[in-house]
C-alpha cells in the first residue's frame, strides 16, 4: 500500500536539507522605515508672519539673540508648532551676518543631521554662536546674587 501523501509528522525532526529550504525560502525581516517627518503647514508660516516676529542680523549685544529666542517661542507656543514648522520658520527670520552664518552651517553640517534638525539644536548653535559663556556665566551670577531686601533668591 502506499504511503499517505497528507500526514504531518509533528514529531519528526526536520532534516538540515528542509531547514536549509526553509531559510532561503523566508527572507530576513527588514526593520521598518523610519517615519515621515512632519509636513510643514504652509498656513501655520503664514500665521507665523502674520505675528511680525522679529529679525535677527548677527549683530548686537547676546541681551538681543536671548530676547529674539524668546519672542519667536512665544509665537511658536501660540501657534503650537511642531519643530519641522519652527525650523522653517525661523529662517525667515535670520538676515544678515546671521542668515551667512546659518547657511553655511547647513551646507558644512551632515545631511542626515540637517533633516533631524530640532527648534532646541538649532537655540544651541544660536547661543554657542551669539551668547558668549562669559555672558552666561555672569547672567547666573547676578541671579544668584539677586535680593530683594532681606530676601534672597536662595
Amino acid at each position: 500500500m502506499p504511503p499517505r501523501r497528507n500526514v504531518r509528522n509533528a514529531n519528526r525532526a526536520p532534516t538540515p536539507q528542509a531547514t536549509e529550504v526553509e531559510s532561503v525560502a523566508q527572507p530576513t525581516p527588514q526593520p521598518p522605515p523610519p517615519p515621515p517627518p512632519p509636513q510643514v503647514d504652509r498656513e501655520i508660516v503664514k500665521l507665523f508672519l502674520k505675528q511680525k516676529p522679529p529679525v535677527f542680523d548677527g549683530m548686537g549685544e547676546p541681551e538681543k539673540a536671548e530676547s529674539w529666542i524668546r519672542a519667536l517661542e512665544l509665537i511658536f507656543t501660540i501657534l503650537m508648532c511642531n519643530d519641522a514648522e519652527r525650523m522653517a520658520c525661523v529662517t525667515y527670520q535670520l538676515t544678515g551676518l546671521a542668515d551667512f552664518w546659518w547657511d553655511t552651517k547647513m551646507k558644512t553640517t551632515p545631511r542626515d543631521q540637517v533633516n533631524g534638525m530640532t527648534w532646541e539644536n538649532f537655540k544651541e548653535a544660536i547661543y554657542n554662536k551669539y551668547v558668549p559663556k562669559s555672558y552666561r556665566k555672569a547672567k547666573a551670577a547676578e541671579f544668584y546674587n539677586l535680593t530683594q531686601g532681606r530676601m534672597s533668591v536662595t
